[in-house]
């Protein structure tokens, strides 16, 4: 087993991601340009929704949760903060190219488990990661260890 520490806003909670000694890494569109968004700093991190659309003098600006970055990333994200032709505004519509891969909220593949405090916890997302205070340049490390870039043979 491989033990990854996955570190939150708060100290007090910190989460071991294990990874199965035979896990071998999935294939991810988007996979560079993504990590490379979330490491950047350039977000504001938001939480229950891809963007957060917040009124300030210079006009509307968005927080986003680290699926509203990847939708940002692949020119997805709409207006009104849906990933293209999604009907809501927390999750990947099944259209995005990532669907096939994660999901509508990024869902970890079978055997990836999370501990808090040595407890086996029900984290079993992305999103979910995000919504409990993991910073986007931990999502990014999580994401580097779970998946793999895409080979541009399988690009269309």
């Amino acid at each position: 087993m491989k033990n990854i520490t996955v570190n939150t806003n708060n100290p007090e909670k910190v989460y071991n991601m294990i990874i199965p000694e035979d896990y071998q890494k999935i294939s991810l569109p988007y996979f560079k340009e993504w990590t490379e968004a979330l490491d950047s700093g350039s977000y504001s991190q938001a939480k229950g929704q891809l963007c957060e659309i917040i009124p300030s003098i210079k006009g509307e600006v968005c927080s986003f949760c680290c699926l509203g970055i990847l939708s940002e990333i692949q020119g997805r994200l709409t207006i009104e903060g849906r990933d293209g032709d999604a009907h809501h505004i927390h999750y990947l519509s099944n259209s995005n190219p990532n669907f096939s891969v994660f999901g509508t909220n990024g869902k970890f593949p079978k055997g990836i488990t999370f501990k808090l405090n040595e407890f086996v916890t029900k984290v079993e997302s992305l999103s979910h990661l995000n919504d409990i205070g993991v910073p986007f340049s931990e999502i990014s490390k999580v994401i580097k260890e779970i998946w793999k870039e895409e080979s541009l043979d399988n690009v269309q």
